[in-house]
């Protein structure tokens, strides 16, 4: 049996949907999505898609640890 690369292990997907609103004050907003979880957030300035994007990625960072008995 062939495992897969580490680089296989680590590669997450994200889908980011983003649609200007026409309010007073014209904003951006929109979505973002872990194409493999499901889990979607919506997002109204960059600051909170990178805090998305940080959670999932040390959440999977920290399920592939656990895969490997602890090891980084």
């Amino acid at each position: 049996m062939t495992l897969p690369s580490k680089r296989q292990l680590s590669r997450e997907t994200f889908v980011l949907r983003l649609w200007a609103e026409e309010t007073v004050s014209s904003a951006w907003r929109g979505e973002v999505q872990n194409v493999r979880s499901g889990q979607t957030a919506v997002i109204s300035d960059l600051e909170e898609l990178l805090d998305y994007l940080r959670n999932q990625l040390d959440e999977q960072a920290a399920a592939l640890a656990n895969k490997r008995g602890g090891l980084r």
